[in-house]
């Protein structure tokens, strides 16, 4: 298997948190205490839109959402969510108040489907039904831990539509009621507190609606990568190089052969597993020097949520699917390899801009 990534910043697993980066301009923080969370959404602009499905014409919502509901036979409309972080123990609840709405009379959604290619096939309990869909205006998922944050996405679908009556509702307005309380839950966290990762910063921000930063820049870790690569490569020059140019730029920098991590997935895991858990600076970034199979490997796991890939290794903490660290790969199947990714790496990363009088 040959997985050709340079060092890359890369969080797999993410998918609730990816999609609330284009979504904050629909939810404002109304007011945050320590047991609730009062937010206010706005339903951007949107229009109806028709298609012809064989010899039949149908409507669908257009809007600024990157998401619709995907139940194959299901009315197809767009939704927004976001995600918030929560306290480190507890449940959370969703209750939202409508402000302003709407009904549109005369529409016919057309029910999602896998393929544009597919004939449409209809939900029975939801088309011909004198009911709405979805059912449920808002809803919450389960927390997760993202690098030492307990987080949870929540929906809010603004559109829903009654088949039976040929109606839309839209709602334009409305007060999303977030309430916390010491109801046992999931993904609780028991671990003494993390220092905070710069790192993760801009991940934070842009994903997470209540994030707020530390204080000072003292409150953050410094800034720590760890190294995995095949003890056939240890002492190799050109890595080492590497190595001296992550410090040069400020990393603390640690490097492990597979002498010291062993060759296997499971190994490895635990090697990554307790320097999150217990250096003092724990790694923001992992990067494996090395392709999944060949004689300089390091290999991937196979299972789990990713099949086959890095995925597993940045699962560090809670029973989520969210990486508390950002995995890289230097794919190489020899010192070769390592030699040509390794100055490209560094041609590119010391390239100085030229004088600017040159530009002119």
């Amino acid at each position: 298997m040959n997985l050709k990534r340079d060092f890359s910043r890369t969080v797999v697993g993410l998918a609730i948190l990816l999609i609330p980066i284009l979504a904050f301009g629909q939810f404002r923080i109304e007011n945050e205490t320590r047991s609730n969370l009062s937010i206010n959404f706005e339903n951007p602009s949107f229009d109806i839109k028709q298609e012809m499905i064989g010899a039949a014409e149908y409507d669908y919502v257009s809007s600024e959402s990157l998401t619709i509901t995907v139940d194959v036979g299901s009315p197809e409309l767009p939704f927004y969510s976001s995600t918030i972080e929560m306290p480190n123990s507890g449940s959370a609840t969703i209750n939202v108040r409508v402000i302003e709405s709407t009904q549109l009379k005369n529409i016919n959604i057309k029910p999602y489907r896998d393929d544009d290619q597919e004939l449409l096939t209809f939900n029975n309990q939801v088309y011909s039904k004198d009911t709405f869909y979805p059912a449920e205006i808002v809803q919450i998922g389960e927390p997760a831990i993202l690098r030492n944050k307990r987080v949870v996405n929540f929906v809010i679908h603004p559109f829903r539509y009654n088949d039976a009556l040929n109606v839309l509702e839209v709602i334009e307005k409305a007060i999303i009621e977030i309430t916390f309380d010491n109801t046992p839950s999931v993904n609780e966290i028991t671990r003494s507190k993390m220092r905070p990762s710069r790192e993760f910063e801009s991940l934070f921000a842009s994903t997470v609606l209540n994030y707020q930063a530390p204080a000072t820049r003292d409150d953050y870790q410094n800034p720590t990568i760890l190294y995995i690569y095949p003890s056939a490569i240890n002492g190799n020059p050109v890595l080492e190089g590497l190595f001296t140019w992550r410090r040069e730029q400020g990393w603390t920098v640690h490097t492990a052969s597979t002498t010291e991590t062993g060759t296997s997935s499971t190994t490895i895991k635990a090697y990554i597993q307790n320097a999150y858990d217990n250096w003092e600076d724990p790694p923001a970034f992992v990067t494996f020097v090395g392709d999944a199979t060949g004689t300089l490997a390091i290999p991937v796991h196979n299972g789990g949520y990713n099949k086959t890939g890095d995925h597993f290794y940045g699962l560090l903490e809670g029973n989520d699917e969210l990486e508390d660290v950002f995995l890289g790969r230097l794919s190489i199947e020899n010192t070769t390899d390592l030699a040509t990714v390794i100055s490209k790496i560094l041609k590119y990363e010391k390239a100085t801009t030229p004088d600017p009088d040159y530009l002119c």
